[in-house]
């Protein structure tokens, strides 16, 4: 896969994919039919988006930076994912919810940045093979 392509979707897929599994989580705790989960997912989106903007950037840059010494289908590239992960939900839990920490919400932050980010680094080492077996000459 190209950098450009790759580093886009590591700086737009993160809210998406995070709002995927808030969705999934908190239909059930809002009473809300399995229909209602695209809904949700996009007005998760929509908010996810405008805060985890820099978050992912971040996140995206970090990745090209590992991208470069190792492949993005290599174990450790998909651990670095899930931990900058993990480190964007402490940024969001701490500098931009500062004040909303004592919620229960805020403090699953790091674990929903680390399962996005162990999930974007799973997709894209699948997309990483799949293009390399693609592109192998016979």
């Amino acid at each position: 896969m190209k950098p450009l392509p790759r580093f886009l979707l590591n700086a737009f897929l993160p809210a998406f994919l995070a709002a995927v599994i808030l969705a999934l989580l908190e239909s059930p705790q809002l009473h809300a039919p399995l229909l209602e989960v695209p809904l949700l997912t996009i007005a998760f989106t929509g908010y996810a988006s405008v805060f985890a903007a820099l978050p992912s950037l971040v996140h995206a840059s970090l990745m090209e930076v590992v991208y470069r010494k190792i492949a993005p289908s290599h174990p450790f590239a998909i651990f670095a994912s899930g931990v900058s992960g993990a480190l964007a939900g402490v940024f969001l839990a701490h500098v931009i919810f500062p004040h909303a920490y004592g919620s229960t919400g805020v403090h699953s932050l790091p674990l929903l940045g680390a399962a996005t980010g162990l999930l974007l680094g799973l997709m894209l080492a699948a997309l990483n093979r799949r293009t390399a077996l693609k592109f192998t000459p016979a």
